[in-house]
């Protein structure tokens, strides 16, 4: 009887590390590290890496980093180049984005002839309302449909299912989703693409972002590569990697040792940036993408990205 009860017990404690084993990954491997390329027709190549941790997500660039938490409301601004972050509420750098950019438009304005600033004041006054105005056209977003096409390809790692984005009836986009991998799932898409609003430019892409048809599948999958078709050439976007692991929590903290700034100068930064990449680029981007720019190559202030044995570190 004895013998009987040890080996009851051994087979417990066998299936207890098996069961403790098989839920392991979901704990253990909760984030993802998506490392996304974009290229556009002025031969501009720009790679950025989106790391997600539960409700935090970290988007770094060459010479800038997004951090929101989503479950406080909160963004994080990081300038490596400069060594500096902003962090707080969407609303408050919203503020001062639209004061400093009502402040410069109302000095070039003043700097104009009578007759140039009569006639460019109802189109100022139009944008001025359209800064401080954070609603959405639900009209708009009910004219986008995304049609699932019979194509399969393998991009990458990926299997992927190709789809046309519509305006209308009007095909505006060719994207690729997998339903392998759903680094979104977890996320609120609505309270994201509420705090990313402020850093994308008001265009027909950055409106289907917000589309009930566009979540439904961005939400369920991993977009693996999107199309816009230009009369300059197509502009593409295709991701490299989609790797499931853990990241730690001071991961999507800014260094202790960059210099905390006020939202002001975190404007003054992100406008100064926008002006380079226009002259660098060309004034007329259609692309969904935050204000920031794409950067040239500059020698890196900031750590590395991390291994996936260093973000899982305690």
């Amino acid at each position: 009887m004895r013998l009987l009860g040890k080996k009851a017990l051994v087979r417990k404690v066998f299936w207890f590390h098996v069961l403790l084993f098989a839920a392991m990954p979901a704990t253990i491997f909760a984030g993802w590290w998506i490392t996304e390329t974009k290229s556009d027709r002025f031969g501009n190549n720009a790679t950025q890496n989106i790391f997600i941790e539960g409700q935090c997500i970290r988007i770094e660039k060459a010479s800038s980093t997004f951090i929101f938490d989503l479950s406080k409301s909160e963004v994080t601004l990081v300038f490596p180049n400069k060594l500096v972050y902003w962090k707080g509420s969407a609303d408050s750098l919203k503020a001062a984005f639209v004061l400093a950019v009502e402040q410069q438009l109302t000095m070039m304005l003043a700097q104009m002839p009578e007759y140039e600033r009569d006639k460019m004041k109802p189109e100022m006054d139009k944008l001025f309302s359209e800064l401080r105005d954070d609603t959405v056209d639900t009209a708009t977003l009910n004219r986008f449909s995304l049609h699932c096409t019979d194509s399969v390809m393998d991009i990458g790692s990926f299997k992927a299912v190709k789809y046309h984005l519509l305006f209308d009836t009007t095909r505006i986009e060719e994207v690729w989703i997998s339903k392998e991998n759903q680094p979104y799932h977890e996320i609120s898409l609505d309270q994201l693409n509420a705090l990313m609003r402020l850093f994308s430019r008001p265009t027909l892409y950055s409106s289907a972002r917000l589309s009930k048809a566009w979540k439904s599948e961005f939400g369920s999958g991993l977009l693996v590569k999107s199309v816009v078709t230009t009369p300059f050439g197509p502009n593409v976007m295709e991701v490299s990697q989609a790797k499931e692991l853990h990241i730690r929590d001071d991961f999507f903290l800014p260094p202790d040792s960059y210099r905390q700034i006020r939202s002001t100068e975190a404007v003054q930064i992100m406008l100064g940036e926008s002006e380079k990449s226009a002259v660098l680029h060309g004034t007329n981007e259609e692309e969904w993408k935050p204000i920031l720019p794409k950067p040239a190559k500059t020698p890196r202030k900031y750590p590395d990205y991390p291994t996936s044995t260093e973000m899982q570190r305690p």
